[in-house]
């Protein structure tokens, strides 16, 4: 605001960096989680993917119980 700049432009300038920097972190926060699933999904053959509706619905006790 000391080289003119009015309120509304100095939030928008902050805005906008914020936005950028949360859009980048996003990107690489993705990228780098689908290249890590398929580098664990490579140390887990033999096994299948549990559905996870199908585990919220088991009874924790059961489950303990029958390991």
């Amino acid at each position: 605001m000391a080289i003119g700049a009015t309120p509304g432009q100095v939030k928008g300038l902050v805005l906008r960096e914020a936005g950028m920097l949360t859009a980048i972190g996003i990107g690489i926060g993705v990228a780098g989680a689908l290249g890590l699933t398929r580098y664990l999904e490579g140390l887990l053959f033999g096994t299948t993917p549990l559905p996870s509706r199908r585990a919220t619905r088991v009874d924790p006790l059961n489950a303990l119980r029958h390991e």
